[in-house]
């Protein structure tokens, strides 16, 4: 899914022992000695990204601060803005909307959006 991540799902916490013992292993996250579950939180994150197969797609995009974008899948979908912040190492953008009399910053990956052309 993400390059370089293998994500496991057990109920046998006894074979991390195996795991650790295969070449190539680096290690765990946070750390070898925390191993921790996914937060309830990542792990929607993590499903969401299964929506585009087994491995995320490298895509060929450059978004910049100020583009106009639409958003083409998810809650927000056909909604139009402009990108506030861009971080190209995870391939996320930030969106600013208006929403409940206030502005709010929305993180988008670059799956989510295409870029707006100006007529």
């Amino acid at each position: 899914m993400i390059p370089g991540y293998i994500f496991w799902e057990t109920d046998n916490l006894s074979r991390i022992q195996n795991i650790k013992d295969e070449e190539g292993f680096i290690g765990f996250l946070p750390n070898d000695k925390d191993i921790k579950p996914l937060s309830a939180r990542d792990t929607e994150l993590v499903t969401s990204f299964l929506r585009y197969g087994s491995v995320i797609p490298i895509l060929n995009v450059r978004f910049d601060v100020n583009d106009r974008i639409v958003i083409v899948d998810g809650l927000f979908k056909g909604m139009e803005g402009f990108i506030s912040d861009v971080n190209r190492s995870n391939k996320r953008i930030n969106f600013e909307v208006t929403l409940v009399d206030g502005k709010r910053i929305l993180s988008l990956s670059y799956q989510e959006l295409q870029k707006k052309e100006e007529k």
